[in-house]
């Protein structure tokens, strides 16, 4: 099975290499055939809908042609890396903005061909998650079927993601006194990620870390404030009451799959950030980036093989690296 995949793919590698050196794409643009475009395949849960968008659009401002989403993903899966939870498709949710500008430019199964998609997909599939290949960006049309996860991939348009990636989400009651809470204190968002990133190369994140950040963060403000966002309540429970300390936690508790986005939009608020290596950390801090906002992350994002190459992935000027063991 591995080898028929491998073949089907070296198969449409060669193809879409051949439209391009011929321009063939360009010619068949020129006679109206086709309308040129980006498309940039979704997936994952909120955090890599963002990255997927986020790349996509970079992608699309340097080609100079309208973006498309696949969403066909979930469509076909839409499940956890451990194949558990369902994933939907909320980017549109979170984002007013992004909604307004891309809700009429989404493509399902019935809107586009295999062929097309194939055609012209990115032929850099191949690298890592750790490589960075700004030559996959051109000015052409592209397809994008792979993980870019670099932050420079997305570096020069860091300020037109932060205008379209405003929260747009209804807070309740409960939420709303948080948020006050969040603005009043010395506030620190600890996100400590655990579920599906377990027993994987994403399984980054220890006690050791966290119990070293959240010294860190109270030598820097003595009067923090850490309110905790996980996918794993009871271990994260159990390892804070171990610290030694006075450290104040506010745990949110009964977070469901259904509350990402408000989750997300809270983290932003808070003043500091201790982030796991996930996105759904990443990104707040990186939206509310600022040189006030003093956030702590994992010196690597991915273990194993992957592990040095990794050490640059995700940092931003001024943010603190530290140690996981």
């Amino acid at each position: 099975m591995k080898c028929i995949k491998k073949a089907k793919k070296l198969f449409w590698k060669k193809i879409s290499e051949l439209v391009k050196a011929h321009d063939w794409d360009r010619k068949a643009a020129a006679k109206g055939w086709f309308t040129p475009r980006v498309i940039v395949r979704m997936d994952g849960g909120l955090a890599s809908q963002m990255n997927f968008f986020a790349v996509g659009y970079a992608a699309a401002k340097k080609a100079g042609l309208p973006l498309y989403l696949d969403v066909t993903w979930f469509e076909k899966h839409g499940k956890d890396l451990q194949g558990n939870n369902n994933r939907g498709f909320n980017l549109f949710n979170a984002f007013p903005a992004i909604r307004k500008q891309y809700g009429d430019k989404l493509v399902t199964q019935k809107d586009i061909s295999t062929l097309f998609m194939r055609v012209f997909s990115d032929s850099y599939d191949e690298r890592g998650y750790t490589d960075y290949c700004p030559e996959a960006f051109t000015d052409r049309s592209m397809y994008l079927d792979g993980y870019y996860a670099d932050i420079r991939y997305i570096a020069d348009v860091q300020n037109n993601l932060r205008q379209l990636m405003e929260f747009g989400q209804e807070l309740t009651d409960e939420e709303k006194a948080l948020l006050n809470a969040i603005r009043q204190d010395v506030s620190c968002a600890l996100h400590i990620r655990r579920g599906d990133f377990c027993g994987t190369i994403h399984e980054v994140c220890t006690e050791q870390y966290y119990t070293n950040a959240i010294e860190h963060m109270q030598r820097l403000h003595p009067d923090v404030v850490f309110y905790v966002f996980t996918n794993d309540e009871t271990w994260s429970e159990a390892f804070l009451k171990r610290l030694p300390g006075s450290a104040k936690f506010v745990m949110l508790k009964n977070r469901k799959e259904g509350t990402p986005i408000t989750d997300m939009q809270l983290m932003a608020e808070c003043k500091h950030a201790i982030i796991s290596n996930s996105g759904f950390s990443h990104f707040p801090a990186f939206l509310t980036y600022s040189k006030q906002k003093n956030v702590i992350m994992p010196e690597i994002w991915f273990n194993g093989k992957l592990r040095e190459q990794s050490r640059d992935l995700a940092y931003m000027p001024g943010w603190i690296r530290l140690p996981i063991e």
